[in-house]
């Protein structure tokens, strides 16, 4: 780009942090930022490469570095090593290469402007602040439904996401874009169950590769199974005093204690944090969407800066775990009797080895995908949604593509195309999204999304993991005393059969339902359930929520309506105030982002 688009670049980058690494050439400013000093970027006489992702990335980064990559026919290609996304310049022949590790966990975006040059960034807003580009209606839906954006959309036309393992190159000299598909997660099936000693040694073993605990180190700890297993391998390989598990939500619900015993019988310290309005300072949530743009989990923001403020360097998390668990299937997409129909269906179904999808089954798939309707999203203006006009037709044009890319790929069969797009969609994009959000103050971990070990979880069918059968086996064989305690979602411990599981879930479901609804007809006289962890009733004042929408600036926001159902919200006790932080906290990401251009 020209020098002037360079500097404002850099500039707008650099400014959250208190240091970046920043090279600047002939024709080319390229830099990054990490935790770990002096790491985020490598010069040689050739090139320069810069890295973003996860801690281990950084340490991998110095010398010998060519382990993060290999040259083929087809260009660079990223190791198994390379936990994160790598940028390449090569000042010599006019050759800069992106490269995304195969979860796309970490946000890549890039704009080709054809005779003026080529800008990418890990923010897409400081690539529309360089370019000033028009606001994508399409992409800012999807953002508004999902928190995820499908196909290669982001909240600019022109401004483009760098999807789950590609790699880009572009040719300065020809001013030409080449986009390559490298990833091959779920493109291959095992034919068994695997239950013997020896393949859950493998995965434990991979498991134990794939987590850095090697800094004072924050685990993400709840009552659930991937957290469970996290903290059970973690436990196995590092000094106990380098760990400490953190859990945020209700002091005193069973699912707090629950994750209290667990990192009690794991001989692992154990702090917890209610969620109140201190998550919901502005200024520091402004301050922290500079570092990264996602602001939809607040109380993860605040994790990282307690962690940070504790002396702990690292934050970890069982996200992407769900792809062990067998949770990212058909089920995931499905809603009340129906998601609970295909769960029993996945428990019952034998264990043969999926056979590929015909013609038929894709058409059939894509149609199970497609959105029926699309109506405003309630936030918007609808004079705004009108001049728009996004169509249905566009939103699901970029489903099938994904699909189509999916398939083109080498992902045949129906259950690992359907987890494979949930996984690149709500796992990479929003589920990640929250460990992700700890960056501002630390770097991250992601175990469960390490190359070797998702190869090997992607490539089991569905059937063999669904609900955490393949985590209890784990368990049962190298951590035996934390299935003792229940999960936070059942009643029954969870050494016991996965179906009684599954019906405890159930009565627990009514429980809770009944002591909402006679919280309701009582009119508060009779408290709330205290079985997890969300405990965001603090919000039903609508003093933070009202402070959020106050401080839009977009003129696509109906702001009456929005205040109107926050006081609904302190009216209505049947409301969920967790579900209403989530959908303002989407439109607030939205609105600070559409600042920057």
């Amino acid at each position: 780009m020209a020098p002037e688009i360079r500097r404002r670049c850099r500039d707008i980058f650099s400014t959250p942090w208190k240091a970046c690494e920043i090279e600047i050439t002939a024709s080319a400013t390229i830099g990054g930022h990490s935790h770990v000093p002096g790491r985020s970027i490598l010069r040689d006489p050739s090139k320069i490469v810069v890295a973003d992702g996860e801690v281990s990335l950084y340490s991998a980064l110095g010398a010998p570095a060519t382990r993060l990559w290999t040259i083929g026919t087809s260009g660079i290609e990223l190791t198994g090593e390379c936990r994160g996304n790598l940028a390449v310049w090569n000042e010599t022949v006019g050759l800069l290469t992106l490269a995304t590790e195969w979860t796309g966990s970490f946000p890549l975006y890039y704009a080709h402007c054809p005779n003026k040059g080529f800008v990418f960034a890990s923010r897409m807003g400081v690539i529309a602040a360089a370019i000033r580009p028009a606001v994508d209606g399409v992409g800012l839906t999807e953002f508004l439904r999902d928190a995820s954006f499908q196909s290669n959309r982001s909240l600019w036309v022109g401004v483009h996401r760098l999807q789950p393992g590609q790699s880009l190159e572009y040719d300065a000299t020809l001013d030409r874009v080449t986009i390559v598909e490298r990833s091959r997660l779920w493109t291959s099936v095992v034919a068994s169950c695997p239950g013997g000693d020896h393949d859950l040694e493998e995965i434990w073993s991979r498991l134990g590769r794939a987590v850095d605990c090697s800094r004072p180190t924050s685990i993400m700890m709840s009552g659930g199974w991937d957290s469970r297993t996290l903290l059970a391998r973690a436990a196995t390989l590092s000094a106990v005093e380098n760990l400490l598990a953190y859990s945020h939500g209700d002091p005193v619900s069973r699912e707090t204690h629950i994750a209290r015993q667990l990192s009690y019988e794991s001989g692992i310290a154990f702090h917890q944090e209610p969620i109140d309005h201190r998550c919901y300072d502005l200024q520091l949530i402004r301050q922290d969407f500079e570092c990264e743009e996602h602001i939809v989990f607040p109380h993860w923001h605040r994790a990282g800066r307690i962690a940070a403020s504790g002396g702990h360097r690292v934050v970890t998390a069982g996200v992407y775990g769900e792809v062990l668990g067998g949770h990212y299937g058909r089920a995931m997409l499905l809603q009340r009797g129906a998601k609970i129909r295909e769960v029993l269906r996945g428990l019952f179904r034998g264990h043969k080895r999926p056979a590929d999808a015909s013609p038929s089954d894709l058409a059939a798939l894509k149609q199970f995908l497609r959105l029926d309707t699309l109506d405003r999203p309630w936030p918007m203006l609808e004079d705004w949604w009108r001049a728009e006009q996004v169509g249905l037709d566009q939103v699901n044009a970029d489903i099938e593509h994904d699909v189509s890319r999916l398939t083109h790929r080498g992902v045949h069969a129906i259950d690992q195309l359907i987890e494979a797009y949930v996984s690149e969609h709500r796992g990479s994009q929003y589920i990640n999204a929250q460990v992700r959000s700890c960056r501002a103050y630390t770097d991250v971990s992601l175990p469960f999304a390490e190359r070797a070990l998702l190869e090997a979880v992607s490539a089991i069918p569905l059937g063999l993991k669904i609900h955490n059968r393949i985590n209890q086996k784990l368990l049962r064989q190298f951590a035996p005393a934390l299935l003792r305690y229940p999960l936070a979602a059942t009643l029954a411990a969870a050494r016991r059969p996965l179906m009684v599981q599954e019906a405890s879930r159930f009565v627990r479901k009514g429980l809770e339902l009944g002591q909402s609804r006679a919280h309701v007809a009582s009119g508060g006289r009779i408290g709330l359930p205290h079985l997890s962890w969300v405990n965001f009733d603090f919000l039903r004042g609508g003093v933070e929520l009202r402070a959020v929408i106050n401080d839009l600036r977009s003129d696509l926001w109906d702001k009456p309506a929005m205040l109107a159902r926050v006081a609904q919200l302190g009216r209505d006790a049947s409301l969920s105030p967790h579900s209403m932080a989530d959908q303002l906290m989407k439109v607030y990401t939205i609105d600070l982002a559409l600042r920057s251009a």
